[in-house]
């Protein structure tokens, strides 16, 4: 019997969210020219889509630089754990 698969979790991936803005984005520069859209609608709703895409992308990279932050710490604390080993060990006797 197969292992039950993790719940997918209810609000989407960054990268999900990205390409449903930018499929908003699509959609909305037909609308114009079908006349299904005034010019001020338009603009409010590109300046919208902007402003979300901006804050994704912002988060986004916050997040990565976090993570990065993170490794670098872990990397740094294994190192300093290591050069401590080796300072006490006494590599004549081995």
């Amino acid at each position: 019997m197969r292992g039950r698969q993790p719940a997918r979790a209810a609000a989407p991936d960054a990268s999900d969210r990205l390409k449903g803005l930018f499929t908003q984005r699509t959609k909305l520069l037909a609308l114009p020219y079908a006349d299904k859209i005034s010019a001020d609608q338009f603009g409010d709703e590109a300046d919208r889509i902007t402003i979300e895409i901006e804050n994704l992308e912002s988060e986004t990279t916050a997040t990565a630089t976090a993570i990065q932050r993170m490794q670098t710490d872990d990397l740094t604390m294994k190192f300093e754990k290591l050069t401590k080993l080796l300072d006490e060990t006494d590599v004549q006797t081995l």
